[in-house]
C-alpha cells in the first residue's frame, strides 16, 4: 500500500498546502475557474476545492482510496486513478499541479510528469512547488519528499512560457505558465 493510501485511510488529508492560508493565497493568484475546463494533477482529497467549482473537472491521483472517495463526494466530476507520469489522453484549459512535485522521488518520473503537464495544458498551467531547499543541504527527507531546483527543469515544459513566479511562505512559489 502506498504512502498516500495509508495516509488517507488513517483519516489524514492531503496536507497544509490544500487548506487555510495556503489555499486562500493560491486561489487569489489563480482566480475564478468557474467557466474553465480544469485538469487537476495530483488532486488529492479535494480540500483545495472547498466551496469552489469549475465548468468541467478532471482530477488525477495515484491513490485509489482518495479517487474512490472523490467519486462519491463529487459524482459530477471525472476522476482517474493513475500515476501522473503515465501517458493519458487528457487536457485542460487550465492545468493545476499543486504541491505534487516535491513528493516525487525519482528524476525520471519527475521529468515524465513535466512532459505530461506540457502535453495536457491548452492555455494555462499553475505549478506550486518549492523554490528553496527545505532540507539544510540534503536533497530529500528519505521518505516522501525531494527537493529539485524547479527552474532548472522548466525547459521540459516548452513551448509553455513561464510568465510569473509568485513566492509564498519560506520555501514555496506558484509558477504560472501560458501556451
Amino acid at each position: 500500500m502506498s504512502y498516500w493510501d495509508r495516509r488517507y485511510l488513517s483519516g489524514r488529508g492531503s496536507g497544509g498546502g490544500s487548506i487555510g492560508k495556503h489555499r486562500d493565497w493560491k486561489w487569489l493568484q489563480i482566480g475564478n475557474l468557474s467557466d474553465k475546463n480544469v485538469l487537476d494533477v495530483g488532486c488529492g482529497d479535494l480540500s483545495f476545492w472547498e466551496g469552489r467549482n469549475c465548468l468541467n473537472y478532471t482530477g488525477i491521483d495515484s491513490s485509489k482510496i482518495i479517487i474512490d472517495k472523490n467519486k462519491e463526494e463529487r459524482p459530477d466530476w471525472n476522476f482517474i486513478c493513475a500515476d501522473a507520469s503515465t501517458e493519458q489522453d487528457l487536457d485542460g484549459q487550465v492545468v493545476l499541479c499543486l504541491d505534487l512535485l516535491f513528493h516525487i522521488l525519482k528524476d525520471s518520473i519527475y521529468e515524465n510528469i513535466l512532459r505530461n503537464l506540457e502535453k495536457w495544458t491548452r492555455d494555462k498551467l499553475y505549478v506550486y512547488t518549492w523554490r528553496k531547499n527545505p532540507f539544510n543541504g540534503k536533497t530529500a527527507d528519505g521518505y516522501y519528499q525531494c527537493y529539485r531546483p524547479f527552474l532548472e527543469y522548466t525547459s521540459i515544459l516548452e513551448p509553455l512560457n513561464l510568465v510569473e513566479v509568485l513566492e509564498f511562505a519560506r520555501v514555496g512559489a506558484l509558477y504560472k505558465f501560458e501556451r
